[in-house]
């Protein structure tokens, strides 16, 4: 196996354990809070899982950002100067995702969680639920991207 398909293979596992840990925290959560005085009214146990889903959230978007890239990598294409959007039209020609402009809007949304923790009620309320109704999102375009690299042969040893 060559480097390029170890980091391939290091991610793949990481994100299905991501999504093994999103599987597990929604149920302590519930659906999300459908106004801001919902989520005022979470019991303590949604609160700490909205928390841990936040964070599964943002773990998971950086880890498939991370996988799409070794993929375009693995594909001969150069990353350097590559945006957000650009990745998403690359990711949307390989089948992976079908909308590049909600991937940036997804990344967005990570940049602002990883750098700057919303104090109030009204922005936490907002950005829980954006996060959370992402999450469909990230989960399907993790199962293609595993699709691509199966289809693809990208793991297979090089002759």
């Amino acid at each position: 196996m060559t480097p390029e398909q170890e980091v391939l293979e290091d991610l793949l596992l990481a994100t299905r354990a991501l999504i093994r840990s999103v599987v597990e925290t929604q149920p302590l959560m519930g659906q999300p809070p459908s106004s801001k005085e919902a989520f005022e009214a979470m019991t303590s146990v949604q609160r700490v899982a909205s928390t841990a889903l936040l964070k599964e959230f943002e773990q998971l978007q950086g880890t498939l950002h991370s996988l799409f890239r070794a993929m375009l990598r693995m594909l001969g294409i150069r990353l350097k100067g590559l945006y957000p959007l650009d990745i998403g039209n690359h990711m949307v020609e390989l089948g992976v995702i079908d909308e590049p402009e909600r991937w940036v809007t997804i990344v967005k949304l990570r940049n602002e969680l990883v750098h700057e923790y919303p104090l109030g009620s009204t922005e936490r309320f907002e950005r829980v639920v954006a996060a959370l109704t992402s999450i469909p999102f990230l989960t399907d375009a993790a199962a293609r991207a595993e699709r691509v690299i199966a289809d693809r042969h990208m793991l297979e040893p090089r002759s």
